[in-house]
């Protein structure tokens, strides 16, 4: 027992074991923390490492109310702010330029010339008096000149205050170049024109472009520009909201231009709202024409005497005079317009007016539309003169409806079936009109024989209803029928009754 007494007391804890265990755990602590603060450290370094590469970043962009380097625009209306712009955006390519609420007065014209570049402002609705550049010149505010084969550049949430004295809001000049994007960007008080595209711009993107308070809201010059978007664009001019294929050097087709529910309305409109000139493949969407302003002979003009507008689309459009209109159209040397389901009101005059001189190809087709012209559908000529397919309004009873076409074919067949059946039921040849129920080759043929004479095939028969009130024969004035006893009788004269006339002859 004494022995098993002294080997438990060989483990009693003693004030010297908690001395030790103590150093032991502030030492273990010590380490923890050690560790801790290399962690922190180490985390520290790499923040400060991105912190270099993002300035580094930030070198090549620019926060208009904190200068970087050389950049020191003011933003205060008052000092000129365009030499610093054109300084950085221009000093090689890929340049960021953001804007901040303010307005920055530009006394001359702030050129891009280099690709890719990019100016955003803090401008999220239609005013110009945030991220503002104020004209205080009588030139171009923004003028692109991106190198050949370049990329474009990409403006979103600014606005250009013109103050009446610049004389164009955004200027692409005469170079090849394409993927631009102008989103959410407002123009106004420029003397002279909103948006002018000279030629060779190529998938181009505007979307929420406002335009207003200038004489002309949009220029497309009518040389090879093509693959342009306009979304939910507003083109509110003074003089005249867009023009289209008339100003240019006519060595080329302007082509594929599309307007997606755009408004061109205006209330100071003082000439004709939209003027087509060469183009091909012009399509309004959902779109909106109206004046409300001054009296006008007309709010679209389609084509010149030298320019030819083709392949024009207005699809679901309304078209407004505002009673101050007197004709919708004036439709001078167009090629294939196509007006589906639009709508009109407020004109004073015929909705088309085929001026003196003007070229009727009966190529275009109008189907569906709403609303009644107060005289005459078209003055000048007629629906046949323009129209190969036309389909008026009919809600009152008076549909109109009137087609002229024509159709080729290689073999000389044009075939109507019907659907899941094999063969024809009705065939069309140059020799004549053949006839079947689906189920064979049609064996009815209906043919020209010689000149002046036609007639059935030899395996033909010919077979009418026969009676004197249904389908009879008639020849000259004398009428022949089948009575109700099978006789055939004649008279001179539509037949009043069944046994009206005289029996023909003997018959057994």
């Amino acid at each position: 027992m004494a022995e098993t007494t002294e080997h438990l007391n060989l483990y009693k804890w003693s004030a010297e074991d908690t001395k030790i265990q103590t150093i032991e755990g502030m030492a273990a602590a010590t380490e923890t923390i050690a560790n801790d603060l290399k962690a922190k450290e180490d985390k520290i370094a790499v923040l400060n490492d991105k912190q270099v590469d993002i300035t580094a970043q930030l070198k090549d962009s620019i926060n208009m109310t904190k200068p970087s380097g050389q950049v020191n625009a003011k933003g205060d209306n008052a000092a000129d702010d365009s030499a610093v712009i054109n300084t950085f955006i221009n000093s090689n390519q890929d340049k960021s330029l953001f804007l901040e609420k303010e307005r920055y007065l530009i006394n001359s014209e702030i050129v891009i010339s280099k690709a890719n570049t990019f100016i955003q402002g803090n401008n999220r609705n239609t005013n110009i008096r945030k991220s503002t550049l104020v004209a205080n010149h009588e030139n171009t505010v923004i003028k692109v000149n991106v190198p050949d084969s370049e990329n474009g550049i990409n403006l979103k949430d600014i606005a250009i205050d013109g103050q009446l004295m610049a004389s164009k809001g955004i200027h692409y000049t005469s170079y090849s170049f394409g993927k631009s994007l102008i989103d959410n960007v407002h123009i106004a008080n420029v003397n002279g024109t909103g948006l002018t595209i000279d030629d060779s711009c190529y998938s181009a993107d505007f979307r929420k472009l406002t335009v207003r308070g200038t004489k002309i809201g949009l220029d497309i010059n009518n040389t090879n520009n093509n693959d342009l978007t306009f979304t939910k664009c507003q083109f509110l001019a003074n003089e005249c909201s867009a023009l289209i294929g008339i100003n240019g050097d006519s060595l080329g087709f302007s082509d594929t231009i599309n307007f997606f529910a755009c408004d061109f309305s205006t209330e100071g409109l003082t000439a004709t709202l939209l003027k087509i000139g060469k183009v091909r493949n012009l399509n309004f969407y959902g779109c909106w024409f109206e004046n409300t302003g001054s009296t006008v002979d007309y709010l679209i003009e389609l084509g010149t005497t030298s320019l030819a507008a083709i392949n024009v689309l207005f699809d679901g459009c309304h078209f407004g005079g505002g009673a101050k209109t007197t004709h919708c159209f004036k439709w001078t040397n167009a090629i294939n317009i196509d007006i589906r389901r639009p709508s009109f009101a407020g004109f004073t005059g015929t909705l088309i007016d085929i001026p003196t001189g003007g070229i009727k190809s009966r190529t275009s087709s109008m189907t569906g539309f709403l609303g009644n012209p107060t005289t005459d559908f078209i003055s000048g000529g007629t629906i046949n003169d323009i129209f190969a397919v036309f389909i008026g309004d009919g809600r009152n009873g008076s549909l109109q409806y009137k087609t002229h076409f024509t159709m080729e074919t290689d073999n000389d067949v044009i075939i109507a079936k019907k659907t899941g059946e094999v063969y024809q039921r009705i065939g069309i040849k140059h020799t004549g009109f053949q006839i079947g129920d689906g189920t064979k080759t049609p064996d009815i043929a209906i043919i020209r024989w010689e000149d002046n004479v036609g007639g059935v095939t030899n395996a033909n028969s010919w077979k009418v209803d026969g009676r004197w009130n249904y389908g009879h024969l008639i020849l000259g004035s004398n009428h022949l029928w089948m009575d109700a006893t099978g006789k055939l009788r004649i008279k001179n004269g539509a037949p009043t009754s069944d046994t009206d006339g005289v029996v023909v002859g003997s018959q057994t």
